[in-house]
């Protein structure tokens, strides 16, 4: 068996893997979508988001695999990377490399794998989509082309969440540059995110109220518990495009009460309706 060398720049490729924040993460659909698609094209019985870490291969989605890693050492995905466009084995045992592998001679039985490259920032090789079968089998020129495609669906998902991540930091940056309490909420009532003078408005950390309802700081009235709560007086509403103005009872996390006012606009990204409100306390 030939254990898979380490690439030149495996210092800068792990770098950029680890910087992803991916590893170790819980499973996600919009992986796990990707593989049950790739088994199901290729009617295979294994399909895997495979991430090469310094002594392992994590898998960020398996289809058709129970265990979450590998030893990189047995890895077919650790030779893999060291390739620009899929590497294509259609018999292991007739390949010196792999002939001997344990993942060949014991489970899950490896005769057939083939792995797209998955590249990150810098071109750097972070691990691979593979698809896996028991039995031999040839694979054309136009199933590379396909494989390549999926490939590409992955690295979107993978630097997706880097693009997010950078975008929320720029925009936790500017909110905590404003001066007044600013709190962003999804349309289905749940806060975003929220700056530093919003929390200290409400005594709260601002990370204890990611994905909390909005009803948590601008509850029913208490005179009137009957009342539509905040999120029903937004979605009321066709839009709140010209910063509309609502007065409301606020509740802090002491369990007081103040009266407010707040500035509301909404907008829409990634297809979700969002809203800003810009909140004051009343006199």
């Amino acid at each position: 068996m030939q254990e898979p060398p380490k690439p030149a720049n495996e210092t800068e490729r792990l770098a950029a893997l680890r910087a992803l924040g991916v590893l170790d993460t819980p499973p996600e659909q919009r992986f796990n979508r990707i593989t049950r698609t790739a088994a199901r094209v290729f009617q295979v019985p294994i399909a895997l988001v495979s991430l090469v870490d310094a002594d392992r291969q994590w898998f960020k989605s398996r289809y058709g695999l129970h265990v979450s890693e590998t030893p990189r050492s047995v890895s077919f995905c650790g030779h893999a990377i060291l390739q620009d466009r899929a590497m294509v084995i259609e018999d292991a045992l007739l390949d010196p490399r792999f002939a001997d592998n344990p993942v060949v001679s014991g489970p899950p039985h490896v005769r057939f794998y083939a792995g797209q490259p998955l590249s990150g920032a810098g071109g750097v090789k972070l691990g691979t989509l593979c698809i896996i079968d028991h039995q031999p089998r040839q694979f054309s020129a136009n199933d590379r082309l396909t494989l390549a495609d999926m490939g590409g669906w992955v690295e979107r998902e993978l630097h997706l969440d880097t693009e997010q991540n950078a975008a929320r930091a720029r925009l936790n940056s500017v909110l905590d540059s404003v001066s007044e309490a600013v709190l962003i909420a999804a349309g289905d009532g749940s806060i975003d995110t929220m700056n530093d003078t919003a929390a200290r408005l409400f005594g709260y950390d601002a990370h204890e109220l990611v994905g909390e309802p909005m009803d948590k700081l601008l509850p029913a009235p208490a005179q009137q518990p009957d009342e539509a709560g905040i999120l029903q007086r937004l979605q009321k509403a066709p839009q709140w495009s010209e910063r509309a103005s609502l007065d409301w009872t606020a509740q802090r996390k002491d369990g007081s009460r103040f009266a407010a006012t707040a500035a509301i606009t909404d907008f829409y990204a990634l297809g979700r309706r969002m809203y800003t409100l810009s909140l004051r306390e009343r006199g």
